[in-house]
């Protein structure tokens, strides 16, 4: 072969070297390419699962955290005190009034009970049966414990209606700074009316 046949083949075989080294290149570039993109698309799975799981442990730990405040509140709520309305007589001293028995009947022994008393036909708490002497509400009710009773005298509306409805309310406080809100209703009623002889007669 002649010098220019050599300098020809010899061209020939570094352009295609060339061609060849480019295409690899290129396919090398294409393969991390997509490698990276892979990688994109894996790491952002992992994000998304990661901030799913972030998302369901709070909602664990808040729903954790509501079942504990709640079993806290049933438990607080146990210990309260408890009452009921041990009697609501209704009578009549040129006024009407309502002469209610408020007895605690069980939990804690407290501090102090505030009461207040409301109704329609309510006009407010004398201090005594015959008395002219209006109490201010609410009534200091201190040291309740179950088996004690508070007496209240509580005078109605002249005109009032029958059943009469009244609402007593509690807001209790232990001695350790607990407290507790109660709520009960009365209906006092007349007594039957007694006969010459002092026996109860029939209405």
């Amino acid at each position: 072969m002649e010098t220019s046949d050599w300098i020809a083949l010899g061209s020939a075989v570094t352009a295609t070297a060339a061609l060849i080294y480019t295409r690899t290149q290129a396919r090398a570039a294409k393969k991390a390419n997509t490698t990276a993109e892979e990688a994109n698309v894996i790491a952002r799975d992992a994000n998304r699962v990661s901030l799913e799981a972030s998302e369901t442990a709070k909602q664990a730990l808040d729903l954790a955290r509501t079942q504990f405040d709640a079993e806290q509140q049933a438990r607080h709520e146990a210990d309260g005190p408890t009452f009921q309305i041990e009697s609501a007589v209704k009578e009549y001293s040129g006024e009407w009034f309502a002469n209610i028995r408020v007895q605690q009947v069980g939990g804690t022994a407290l501090k102090i009970a505030n009461v207040t008393v409301s109704g329609a036909d309510v006009r407010g708490i004398q201090r005594g049966r015959y008395g002219d002497d209006w109490v201010e509400q609410p009534v200091e009710w201190k040291i309740p414990a179950p088996g004690t009773a508070l007496e209240l005298y509580v005078e109605l509306e002249h005109e009032h209606l029958d059943p009469v409805n009244m609402r007593i309310g509690l807001e209790c406080r232990a001695t350790d700074g607990r407290t507790w809100n109660r709520e009960l209703t009365a209906q006092p009623v007349a007594p039957p009316p007694q006969s010459r002889d002092g026996r109860r007669g029939r209405i």
